[in-house]
């Protein structure tokens, strides 16, 4: 048996990449749909609904689940068609970038972002969901799914939290704060 794949880490930010098969056949539902389709339906409407909420609302009253956990810096879930003679059996690529270890990201994720992947990776093959299986079976599906990246590039070893220090900042001095300093010193 081959050794455990690991994560890549640079200046604190760790990167994860994992792949699985997508079921093949029709997802049960009162439309007919594969569970390619119903993935990517899914995958289109949160990609919008991040759109508008990023791009398009000058207010944002609430943060969505993927800022509440304040240690993301990106992910892409992406669905990877076979190559030519290699079958019909597609699968789905998960990339994310995070700040900190891999064990508390996980956590994390399993207790609070594990319902929206969840959604997602329902439509893959032999998936642990966050919802109903123990932290362990969950650590124990993605293992078996993770790929090790060959190269892993940030750009930055600024955490998320310190981007959006900086932003605050940036704005208060954009505006002409009377008191910069303090100001900058009180920003939580």
């Amino acid at each position: 048996m081959g050794s455990e794949v690991t994560s890549k880490h640079l200046q604190g930010v760790t990167d994860l990449t994992l792949v699985a098969d997508i079921k093949p056949g029709l997802a049960p539902s009162l439309d007919a749909c594969t569970y390619e389709t119903r993935l990517a339906l899914v995958m289109r409407t949160f990609t919008g609904l991040r759109s508008s909420s990023r791009e398009y609302a000058v207010i944002r009253p609430f943060s969505d689940t993927v800022e509440r956990i304040q240690e993301i810096h990106s992910f892409r879930l992406a669905v990877i068609p076979p190559k030519e003679g290699e079958g019909v059996t597609r699968r789905l690529l998960l990339s994310v970038g995070f700040d900190g270890g891999w064990e508390q990201y996980i956590r994390r994720v399993w207790r609070d972002l594990g319902p929206l992947l969840d959604v997602m990776f329902c439509n893959t093959t032999d998936y642990k969901s966050a919802w109903d299986h123990s932290f362990q079976d969950y650590v124990a599906w993605i293992r078996s799914k993770q790929l090790d990246t060959g190269f892993f590039y940030s750009a930055t070893g600024l955490s998320v939290t310190d981007l959006q220090y900086l932003r605050q900042v940036e704005k208060l001095h954009r505006e002409g704060h009377a008191n910069l300093e303090l100001a900058a010193a009180q920003l939580t």
